[in-house]
């Protein structure tokens, strides 16, 4: 499987932000190669390319950061079912191919990046549903849903 060493850092700091203390990513190593198998959570296509990371329920926790956005062949990120916190960062909005983004049942706070509402393959009811629950103060939120739902 071929390394992409962009693929390298944005994984390296999912790690760092969201499982520091390699609780549950310690298979996650720099020198390791995330499509040979031993990354917990990723799963890559053929070209060796980072294609999903699936860590939903783990206990995670932190901040997604906005070097997510080197995983570019991603299709499916499931973060769901954690205690992350923060915003959502914008920089989710230039994965094109991203169809499955799973971030609801966390903690995140503001406002649902303007970003996203133009990202062509995203599944929209499954991205927004209870995302955001009552934490959201932010009164753009129902009108990007309405507009990005059609």
């Amino acid at each position: 499987a071929a390394r992409d060493e962009g693929e390298l850092r944005a994984l390296a700091a999912l790690r760092a932000a969201l499982d520091p203390a390699g609780r549950v990513l310690g298979s996650w190593a720099r020198a390791g190669d995330p499509c040979g198998g031993g990354f917990v959570g990723v799963a890559c296509d053929r070209e060796g390319r980072v294609t999903a990371v699936s860590l939903q329920g783990r206990g995670l926790s932190g901040t997604l950061p906005p070097a997510v956005a080197g995983l570019r062949r991603l299709r499916g990120l499931y973060l769901h079912y954690n205690g992350l916190k923060g915003p959502i960062p914008r920089e989710i909005g230039g994965l094109s191919e991203l169809a499955d983004l799973y971030l609801d049942v966390n903690h995140l706070s503001g406002p649902v990046p303007a970003e996203i509402a133009a990202m062509a393959n995203l599944q929209g009811e499954l991205f927004f549903q209870g995302l955001f629950s009552a934490q959201s103060e932010d009164e753009s939120y129902p009108h990007l849903v309405g507009s990005f739902l059609g």
